[in-house]
């Protein structure tokens, strides 16, 4: 994980997302590009249909200008304020040792920006969606989660204490948890506690008491990359909410879980184990479809 994308989207939780990028590159000794998309107003006249009025249409150009530069404003200080109290070395190029970071500042939609930028990063560290803000959007975020074929790190609401000590991994023998770690071996490798949450794939979270053979072949895989798993029970019925507590029972820093295994259009409608992590900021969380 040498190259980091911190998405920032100019709210109070820039920082979390900051912090946990942070943490990975002093792991890695990675290189961290924060990056803001500055929202191209013109972009989104077509969603005003064709019937506005040429006043109506420079009022909401006015509006939305004005917040574009507000958001800006407000990511450039956070990061501003983040990297003097950090003191990561800034560069553009590869050949520094230990971590670095660079800003940059892009026009567009994040939507169709970030999986662009996504696609030459190791990974990308977004924060949660936060209602009625102007922030970044979970379109946003399942836009990379589909777009980059690069794991997504989901920043919680406050920025955590740790990241990676000890890390509990959501397994239910599918395609994408499977993405999901292997993407995660740099970071389970280094762990100090790996613990896995074993999910039927059509129903609920359960724990090692029931089936552990469910679990031996992923145990036995993680322990051939040196890294001592065990498995950890998992509470409750729904499966969103079984794995975050399941994580917080072993006193996790962070969940590793495949992401929208089911379409994004049932997730939305019905809910879901991907939907309820993403919407949830207890912990950060690294997903990947």
């Amino acid at each position: 994980m040498k190259v980091v994308l911190a998405a920032l989207g100019g709210t109070a939780r820039d920082t979390s997302t900051l912090d946990c990028a942070g943490a990975l590159a002093r792991l890695f000794a990675s290189h961290i590009i924060a990056c803001h998309v500055h929202p191209d107003a013109a972009s989104m006249m077509p969603m005003m249909g064709g019937e506005a009025s040429g006043a109506l249409v420079a009022e909401f150009m006015r509006i939305a200008e004005e917040e574009a530069a507000a958001q800006q404003k407000r990511a450039n200080a956070t990061f501003g304020a983040w990297h003097a109290v950090n003191g990561f070395a800034m560069a553009t190029t590869s050949g520094i040792k230990g971590p670095s970071v660079e800003w940059q500042h892009v026009p567009g939609l994040a939507s169709e920006t970030l999986p662009e930028l996504g696609r030459v990063a190791d990974v990308l560290v977004i924060a949660r969606p936060e209602a009625d803000t102007a922030g970044i959007h979970i379109g946003t975020i399942e836009a990379a989660l589909f777009g980059t074929g690069r794991p997504v790190l989901l920043a919680p609401q406050k920025s955590p204490a740790s990241l990676g000590k000890t890390i509990a991994v959501a397994w239910n023998g599918t395609t994408e948890s499977a993405h999901a770690i292997g993407a995660a071996i740099p970071l389970l490798a280094q762990a100090s506690a790996v613990c896995v949450l074993s999910v039927r794939p059509g129903g609920d979270a359960k724990g090692a008491g029931e089936d552990e053979t469910d679990v031996h072949g992923l145990i036995s895989y993680l322990a051939w990359h040196g890294i001592a798993a065990h498995p950890a029970p998992a509470v409750g019925h729904d499966v969103g909410r079984s794995l975050i507590a399941g994580a917080l029972a072993a006193s996790a820093d962070l969940l590793v879980m495949g992401a929208y295994g089911h379409s994004r259009l049932r997730e939305m409608v019905f809910g879901g184990a991907t939907r309820h992590v993403v919407e949830d900021g207890s912990l950060p969380a690294l997903l990947m479809h």
